[in-house]
């Protein structure tokens, strides 16, 4: 009797153990897997962040510069830096084409990217990254381009409301000339007509919108 007892004690144990066992193993394999080593380098933006861009037939250019510091705060030299804009929406293309490219740090540390903004307003962000000993550092450059509103055809509203001025008064001068053929004289010219951005202005021909 008394060694079915104590058997009987050693099983509860033995149940116990394995329960504890299996309860706190979780926390223990969880404790002992590596966490992510944070990089020992990092990414400072130094011009480009906030930037307004006005957008004009392509013609601007923006820069993104950054630069490597080590965890010393020295600037690193000869990283790779990746820079990615995007691919949808407002963004622009990069110098050496398409919306991602790759410099390589100065002794400075530093890293310059230009690309030339597109056409579609708004903000968006430029996606940079280096990779140093097999550790990766990111930053995010947030810019927005700005539409600008271009004249018809490439011509300001002045020098349209000029021609403009110059096609009635040529156009009232004629009709002067005709009804006063007939005694010989000289029609006068007539002052040049003030024109208002904004008007349809029609002469015996197509009618003219004015920007204003």
């Amino acid at each position: 009797m008394g060694l079915r007892c104590v058997t009987m004690r050693r099983q509860r144990m033995a149940c116990w153990l394995v329960a504890v066992a299996v309860c706190v193993h979780p926390w223990v394999a969880a404790a002992q897997q590596p966490q992510a080593a944070q990089p020992r380098f990092k990414i400072n933006v130094i011009r480009g962040e906030g930037a307004q861009n006005r957008v004009t037939k392509g013609r601007a250019t923006s820069q993104a510069v950054v630069e490597v510091r080590d965890e010393n705060d020295r600037p690193v030299a000869g990283v790779i830096v990746t820079f990615t804009l995007p691919t949808v929406g407002p963004g622009g293309t990069f110098t050496s084409g398409g919306a991602m490219t790759t410099v390589t740090t100065n002794s400075a540390g530093q890293a310059t990217a230009t690309f030339t903004p597109n056409t579609v307003a708004g903000t968006y962000n430029i996606n940079v990254s280096a990779t140093l000993q097999g550790q990766t550092a990111t930053a995010t450059i947030s810019q927005t381009n700005l539409a600008v509103a271009a004249a018809a055809g490439g011509i300001s509203g002045s020098t349209i409301g000029i021609i403009v001025a110059a096609v009635a008064a040529a156009a009232v001068g004629g009709a002067m000339a005709a009804r006063g053929g007939g005694n010989g004289a000289a029609p006068a010219t007539p002052p040049p007509a003030a024109v208002t951005p904004g008007l349809r202005i029609g002469i015996g021909g197509p009618v003219a919108i004015l920007p204003r």
